[in-house]
């Protein structure tokens, strides 16, 4: 990743004029600098002594600025500099100190640490070099809708102009793609070479004598790619001929995660009773364009709980209980199987977070413990590949007895906002800090209500719009936007394909049409019996996307309780 370099200074000293009267140049001149010893800083990795260096100018001041790495000392005219701390990396660190003063032409002494055990050690004579994109980046994300055309440009930059030529070749890396996959927790397939316009055998970079960067532009072309599929082009950089050098690994890689998501502006969301059904069905419903039917899938409903024994609000626990769910357990255990599989293919996947017959209620919980609970859920998201959470404030009880008093909301944490609000607020907030991914809250509007929070930690205000995109109503409503909120995030058809409460593609169309972000949430769906409305699904997809739903040829099964099955059977 990218490390960006934070300078910081001490601000200048104001001496007497009288003092430097002898050495201020005259009407016309410039003033000098000279820093001694100017030859480059090479540290150890660890156990340095100071270096000092004498500062001589005839401005009335100077003024420096260093890495954040460097631990700098003004005495003077001197500056005593060494490194802040060991460096426990293989790779060298490399930065400057810049001096400036006056009028004068500033001063810059390259300062550098080895790696550790001499790894990346730096040769003084070397110029650094890093390869980029031109956004800044060394890891960027591509996710192609309506536009399938996309530019981009690789920039090579060295840390001052050499004085010779430098040749870099600029390479796919295909055996990089199982650790870019490690990091980043994906699954990840090599870009076709068709797709981008670099050169397949690699791409000579020159910057010449005296210059400092050269650009490449090139584009991505995704017609070809398959809906959901993460393709990733692993370009690496090395040096052909030239005085420069990647000091470190990432210096000299540039990756493009390549996705093509649905372009529909129209979303369809599936809340589907886990209980009863396999969530990887929700992957069995395409369209002829190889796009998902569903864009978003609720997993109804893991459930919160007050947990006495530890005073606290738990997920899927309440007194005297291992777990109030056995199939939450499960897909939560189990969620490189059934649920990173549907986050990898672009289908949204939102955890369900009810209370289960305790005090420990969406609305009831207090402002601190918004946030310890935010912080449960934030580490549930980053290791189960979880993208947002669907509120509903439907059963709270008694079971367990009162919560205690720091978890319980009192009047004046309400002055922050409501409880739901806060509660929805935590969770994007604290997710959102931990994932790579986007994280969305949504909710049920069946007693509950939205409405701006302010932060208690720094009194930051925050909109609904900003945590909240999609707002389902009770079945036969249409949902209802509050506080800054529009009808994109919110559904205009809720249907119950358990009971039949259903609607039909014209009035999922005639919402569409009016601005609804959400066309239908589609409650309790299961492929495999009645509640499939597979007749219902394919009207709106030709109505309202002009497309066919494939017959779908396979379907998952629920084996029992706590069990589901990753294989795929014919119908």
């Amino acid at each position: 990743m990218k490390i960006k370099s934070l300078l910081f200074g001490l601000p200048a000293i104001i001496l007497s004029a009288m003092t430097f009267a002898s050495c201020e140049p005259k009407e016309g001149e410039t003033d000098t600098l000279s820093v001694e010893p100017s030859d480059a800083i090479v540290f150890q990795a660890s156990d340095n002594e100071d270096v000092r260096l004498t500062v001589t100018t005839t401005a009335k001041d100077w003024e420096y600025t260093a890495p954040e790495w460097i631990k700098a000392t003004r005495e003077g005219d001197v500056l005593v500099v060494n490194v802040k701390e060991n460096n426990t990396s293989e790779d060298a660190l490399l930065g400057r100190i810049s001096f400036t003063a006056g009028t004068a032409e500033p001063v810059n002494v390259s300062v550098m640490q080895d790696g550790l055990n001499g790894g990346g050690t730096v040769d003084p004579e070397t110029v650094p070099a890093t390869l980029l994109d031109a956004s800044g980046n060394n890891d960027i994300r591509i996710e192609m809708a309506k536009e399938l055309q996309v530019n981009a440009e690789l920039k090579l930059t060295l840390s001052k102009a050499s004085t010779e030529n430098v040749e870099v070749r600029v390479a796919v890396d295909e055996s990089y793609i199982s650790e870019y996959d490690y990091i980043h927790g994906t699954s990840s397939v090599i870009l076709p070479a068709d797709v981008y316009s670099l050169s397949v055998g690699g791409t000579k970079l020159t910057i010449s004598a005296g210059e400092t960067e050269v650009a490449v532009p090139f584009s991505f072309n995704g017609e070809s790619l398959e809906f959901g599929t993460q393709y990733l082009l692993p370009l690496k950089a090395e040096v052909i001929s030239g005085n420069a050098s990647f000091l470190k690994n990432s210096d000299a890689r540039v990756n493009y995660a390549v996705t093509r998501k649905s372009p529909r502006s129209c979303k369809q969301l599936c809340v589907m009773e886990f209980n009863d059904t396999n969530p990887l069905n929700v992957l069995t419903y395409k369209l002829e364009d190889g796009s998902y039917f569903f864009d978003a899938l609720v997993l109804f409903s893991g459930n919160i709980g007050w947990y006495p024994e530890e005073d606290r609000v738990a997920f899927n626990k309440r007194q005297g209980e291992t777990s109030i769910n056995t199939n939450t357990t499960a897909l939560v255990n189990d969620a490189e199987k059934f649920l990173k599989p549907i986050h990898d293919a672009g289908i949204k996947v939102y955890m369900g977070l009810m209370p289960h017959h305790t005090y420990a209620g969406l609305t009831n919980i207090s402002n601190w413990g918004c946030v310890e609970f935010a912080k449960e859920m934030a580490e549930i998201a980053k290791d189960c590949y979880i993208d947002g959470f669907f509120l509903d404030e439907e059963y709270t009880g008694t079971h367990g007895g009162p919560m205690s008093s720091q978890w319980k909301r009192t009047s004046s944490d309400n002055t922050y906002g409501n409880g739901e609000s806060y509660m929805a607020y935590q969770l994007w907030k604290q997710a959102s800090a931990v994932c790579d991914w986007p994280i969305d809250v949504s909710y049920f509007q069946y007693g509950l209500g939205f409405g701006q929070v302010t932060d208690h930690e720094d009194n930051s205000v925050h909109h609904v719009s900003e945590f909240c995109n999609c707002v389902m109503a009770n079945y036969g409503g249409a949902g209802r936007p509050y506080d800054d909120q529009t009808l994109a995030q919110c559904c205009g058809v809720s249907i119950e394909c358990a009971r039949g409460y259903g609607s039909s593609a014209s009035a999922i169309k005639e919402k569409m049409d009016a601005g609804y972000g959400w066309g239908a949430a589609w409650f309790a769906w299961d492929p495999t019996n009645y509640r499939a409305l597979k007749s219902l699904i394919s009207e709106t997809a030709e109505l309202c996307y002009d497309s066919k739903l494939v017959e779908p040829t396979v379907y998952y099964k629920k084996t029992g309780q706590g069990q589901y099955d990753d294989k795929p059977y014919e119908y």
